[in-house]
């Protein structure tokens, strides 16, 4: 899920209905970010969500680009 208040081309492979996705609880809390525990399609997840309220920068967006790929070459269970 990716909630920012820039634009971004919708329909990214990597992006999620957010009308499937039941917040839980917060998890952690960063800079830019934070992560949050959640319910997506039955299913136990971690979800990530940028906090620029702002334009953001191309050097922070590659960077969330980058671990998104990474992220969505892994599973892990707990």
């Amino acid at each position: 899920m990716v909630a920012a208040a820039f634009e971004m081309p919708h329909n990214l492979d990597w992006e999620v209905n957010p009308k499937d996705v039941r917040m839980l609880r917060q998890l952690g809390v960063g800079s830019f970010s934070e992560v949050f525990a959640a319910i997506w399609l039955g299913a136990v997840v971690a979800v990530k969500r940028l906090r620029v309220r702002s334009s953001i920068g191309n050097d922070l967006l590659q960077s969330f680009k980058a671990e998104v790929d990474v992220l969505r070459s892994i599973s892990t269970f707990f």
